[in-house]
Formats: C-alpha cells, sequence, structure tokens
C-alpha cells in the first residue's frame, strides 16, 4: 500500500469516527478490534490493513470499503432497498404488484426495500429484476439509472446473474462474521479450494 492510499484511509477512519460520534471504546466494541489496534491504525502506526478489517471497519462506520481506500467521493450508505424502491416507483408500481410478481406478500416487498443488503432466493430475486426492468448491477449500486435505460434491460436474467447473487450472499455472510469466523473460514477455503501448480 503506498503512503498516499495509506494516509487517505488514516484520514477518513478517523474524520467517520468522529462524524458517527464513536470513542476508540465504542469502535472497538462494536468491530470486536482492540482499542490499541484501533488507535495504531488512525495514527497510521499500523499502515497495512487487512482488508477484511477494512471491512468491518466500514461497516461500523456506515460506508464501503472502496470509500475508506479512496475510490470512491461519497461516504453515504449504499442502501440497496432505497434503490429498489426508488425503481420501482420510477416505474410506477406499487408494492403489491410487485410482490404478486415475484409471488411473495407484500411483507417481504417492504422488508427488501429497508435492507442495507438484499437476501433473498436466486430465483426471487430474478424476478423482481424482471419487473423493475433492472439488472443486479443496478441493484448493487454499480450502475447508474440512466446507464441501466440505455442499456434496455430484458426481462431475461442469464443463470450466471443467478450464480452471482448466490455469491453475493455469501459474501455479506462472510462481513457478518467476526474476526475468528472470518479466519476459520479463511483457513478452510485454503484446506477445500484446488491447489494451482506454480512448476513449469
Amino acid at each position: 500500500m503506498n503512503n498516499a492510499t495509506a494516509n487517505e484511509i488514516i484520514k477518513r477512519i478517523k474524520e467517520k469516527r468522529i462524524e458517527k460520534g464513536l470513542s476508540y471504546q465504542q469502535l472497538a466494541d462494536i468491530t470486536k478490534m482492540s482499542k490499541s489496534t484501533l488507535q495504531r491504525y488512525e495514527t497510521g502506526e499500523i499502515e497495512n490493513i487487512p482488508l477484511h478489517r477494512l471491512e468491518v471497519l466500514a461497516n461500523a462506520l456506515g460506508c464501503t470499503p472502496a470509500y475508506l481506500m479512496g475510490w470512491e467521493d461519497e461516504a453515504g450508505d449504499i442502501l440497496q432497498g432505497e434503490i429498489i424502491k426508488g425503481r420501482r416507483l420510477a416505474l410506477g408500481f406499487s408494492q403489491e404488484e410487485v410482490a404478486e410478481y415475484v409471488g411473495v406478500d407484500v411483507e417481504t416487498i417492504e422488508k427488501w426495500e429497508t435492507e442495507r443488503f438484499l437476501s433473498c432466493d436466486g430465483k426471487l430475486l430474478n424476478k423482481l429484476l424482471e419487473i423493475l426492468k433492472t439488472s443486479l448491477f443496478f441493484i448493487a449500486g454499480l450502475t447508474s439509472s440512466r446507464q441501466e435505460d440505455t442499456l434496455h434491460c430484458k426481462a431475461a436474467i442469464p443463470d450466471k446473474c443467478i450464480e452471482a447473487v448466490e455469491e453475493m450472499q455469501l459474501l455479506q455472510s462472510f462481513r457478518s462474521l467476526d474476526e475468528e469466523g472470518k479466519n476459520k473460514v479463511l483457513s478452510y477455503i485454503e484446506d477445500i479450494a484446488p491447489k494451482h501448480k506454480t512448476d513449469k
């Protein structure tokens, strides 16, 4: 990590912690990291913050890892529920109409429209994307509504999209783990993942 990136991370962590009104101890309680480690991150004594810790910090500070890294200018939460609701309203659909099309009750639609990370069965998400005439990329906040309209998204969502949803759900489950849990998962993945031969 270069010094410019490290300095930006230090600055943004501190700014977000102060903005949220959190003491080091409060942030330590939320993240399950030690108070001294957090202080060392903010002072730059520890320059290389592991990615999984950066994700935990971002969640605790109400922003994204990309924001802390300086890749995004806005620190606002990416609320997938708000994106879904906005798209529904832009198309003039009621919650009842969306619920009927997707095959769920209205309470489920209400829940989806308030979630930070949308979590649902891949087939249900496929139906939701169909009626909203949008893509997983838009719901994830990776494309704008103008880009979506330009793409003229079709009803049929490829199987790879469902695979991507499943991967996103796995990632969200991973993010919800504490540091010990994440280390166990990473260790298990190393044990079962195919080994790539480097010999020529």
